[in-house]
């Protein structure tokens, strides 16, 4: 008898645990960073268009807003905004 209530508390406690698991999955797909599906609704999403490695710590990154483009410098520490240009004549002089 006591075998059969051990093998019952066994197989509920996976049946738990699984549904613990997908609930959690579902959750963390329902709020990641990239959102439900990942596909950005807004028109003012950011977008890195280029990015160069100074040295190993120091990085610059051309970052796209939709209407302008920003140049920014990554360290450690901080970021610097170097230069902004709007995004038509950016496009241009490549």
């Amino acid at each position: 008898m006591f075998d059969d209530i051990n093998l019952l508390r066994w197989v509920f406690a996976c049946l738990t645990m699984a549904l613990l698991l997908g609930f959690f999955a579902l959750m963390a797909a329902r709020y990641s960073r990239r959102g439900v599906v990942g596909v950005s609704t807004h028109k003012k999403s950011l977008h890195n268009i280029e990015m160069l490695w100074l040295d190993a710590r120091h990085k610059v990154v051309k970052i796209a807003d939709g209407q302008k483009l920003h140049t920014v410098l990554i360290t450690p520490n901080t970021a610097l905004h170097l230069d902004t240009q709007a995004q038509n004549k950016a496009q241009k002089d490549d």
